[in-house]
């Protein structure tokens, strides 16, 4: 949870913060599987960082042209298990 308060707090204007989060999440089986088969999956999201708080760590999937994140995914802090920043050159190249 140390991880995503971080993001809290954080001055980002420097620009939108690009994140991949590692997270865990919940299975349900409706058949006959034995107990000790069934393990949550480890699963991993990269995105725009939105907001964060003591309950829910919000990235989005696109970055408008007014540099806010849209396509919002929500996690529960909980679920997360670590958080990545991820740097990229920004640099780009036009195709048309």
């Amino acid at each position: 949870m140390n991880n995503v308060l971080q993001f809290k707090s954080k001055d980002i204007e420097d620009g939108p913060q690009l994140l991949c989060v590692y997270w865990t999440d919940i299975i349900s089986t409706a058949g006959w599987d034995e107990g000790d088969d069934v393990e949550p999956p480890k699963l991993r999201s990269v995105g725009w960082f939105h907001s964060a708080d003591e309950k829910v760590l919000k990235i989005g999937d696109t970055l408008g042209e007014d540099d806010k994140p849209y396509g919002i995914t929500a996690f529960p802090v909980g679920c997360i298990t670590a958080i990545d920043q991820i740097s990229f050159d920004q640099q780009h190249i036009e195709t048309a």
